[in-house]
C-alpha cells in the first residue's frame, strides 16, 4: 500500500541523472501465527526506488560522477563497480514493439565498432556494426555511438542465453525497483534514516487509519477464509525498560540515557604491565635473511 513519494536525487551534485530515486512511504501486512493465535501485522515503512524512465546513460554519468557522453572511458576498478551495480539492477529496451527486460553481463565496445552478426530477410549471415544495425533494423541514429555497448542477456536457464550488444542511450532502468543501500551515498542514508523516523504515537494513529480504510470485516479474502480481525484495540504484549549501562572511568562515572556519551575528559584505567610475551612466525618455507631481519626489526617494536 503505497501513501505518499517524494522524488531524491543523488546528491552529489555532478551527475546528469538529476533525482534518480524516489522515497515511498507506506504501509505493509502480513498474517502470521502467534502463541495468542493468528494475528495480523501492520506496520510503516519507507523505501527508495529507481524512479521511471530513467535512461542508463544518466545513470551510469551519475554514479560514475562525469557526463559519459563526454568522456565514455571508465578503468578497470571503474568497470568491476558498475557491474557490482548493475547485477542489482533490471534494465529494459523500448525501441522494439514489446519490452524486453535484461540482465547486465558486461561491457563491449562502442556502437560504432562493437560487430555483430545478423541474419538478413534472404537467410544470408552478415556482419555489421550495432550503429549500423540499428540504422538500418530500427531506423534509429544513435547520438552517442561512441559510447561502450553493454552486454545484456534475457534470463536465465539450462541452455546458455544469448548476449545482446545494446546502446546505453536505447536502455533504461526498470521503475519501481528497490535500491539498494550500496548505492545510497552516506548523506541520502542519513536522509532515509531520518524520514523514517516515526514516533510512536503517529505509528499509532497511522496504523489504526490504515485498519479504518481497509474495512476488514467486509475483506472477502478474510470472509471466505472465515477469519475476523478485532481491531478496537492493537495486542499489548508486556515488556520491562532495560536500565542504562554504567560506564566507570577511572575518573568517575559516565550516565548513560541516549546510549551515547562524551569521552572528551575521561582517564581509561591503566592496564597492567605485561611480564612476558612471545611472537610465533608461521611460514610455508625456509626464512632466508632478509626474512629474518623484517621478522626482527617487527620483534623488536614491541620491546621498546
Amino acid at each position: 500500500m503505497l501513501n505518499s513519494t517524494a522524488p531524491r536525487g543523488r546528491g552529489r551534485g555532478r551527475g546528469r541523472a538529476g533525482a534518480c530515486y524516489w522515497l515511498a512511504r507506506g504501509s505493509y501486512q502480513a498474517i502470521s501465527v502467534t502463541q495468542v493465535g493468528a494475528t495480523l501485522t501492520i506496520d510503516k515503512k519507507l523505501s527508495c526506488f529507481f524512479r521511471d524512465n530513467l535512461n542508463l546513460i544518466d545513470f551510469l554519468s551519475d554514479y560514475l560522477r562525469h557526463d559519459m557522453t563526454q568522456s565514455p572511458r571508465f578503468t578497470e576498478r571503474e568497470e568491476r563497480g558498475l557491474l557490482n551495480v548493475l547485477e542489482m539492477i533490471k534494465i529494459y529496451t523500448k525501441h522494439t514493439p514489446a519490452k524486453i527486460a535484461y540482465d547486465v553481463v558486461g561491457f563491449g565496445l562502442p556502437s560504432s565498432n562493437q560487430m555483430v552478426i545478423i541474419t538478413g530477410n534472404d537467410g544470408q549471415r552478415q556482419e555489421t556494426t550495432v550503429a549500423e544495425y540499428m540504422s538500418t533494423k530500427w531506423s534509429i541514429t544513435l547520438k552517442h555511438p561512441h559510447v561502450p555497448t553493454i552486454q545484456a542477456k534475457v534470463g536465465s536457464g539450462i541452455l546458455r542465453p544469448n548476449i545482446s550488444y545494446i546502446p546505453p542511450e536505447l536502455c533504461f532502468i526498470q521503475e519501481w525497483q528497490s535500491v539498494h543501500n550500496d548505492l545510497l551515498s552516506p548523506m541520502q542514508q542519513k536522509e532515509k534514516s531520518n524520514l523514517s523516523i516515526i514516533k510512536p504515537v503517529d505509528r499509532y494513529n497511522d496504523i489504526k487509519q490504515i485498519l479504518r480504510e481497509r474495512e476488514l470485516s467486509s475483506d472477502p479474502y478474510l470472509n471466505h477464509i472465515k477469519m475476523k480481525v478485532d481491531t478496537r484495540e492493537m495486542l499489548h504484549i508486556p515488556a520491562r525498560v532495560l536500565d542504562p549501562p554504567v560506564i566507570e572511568y577511572r575518573n568517575g562515572e559516565v550516565t548513560v540515557n541516549i546510549g551515547k556519551w562524551q569521552q572528551k575528559g575521561k582517564l581509561f584505567q591503566e592496564t597492567p604491565d605485561i611480564k612476558k610475551w612471545a611472537t610465533i612466525l608461521v611460514s610455508d618455507r625456509e626464512l632466508n635473511r632478509d626474512d629474518r631481519n623484517v621478522y626482527y626489526q617487527f620483534q623488536n617494536q614491541f620491546s621498546r
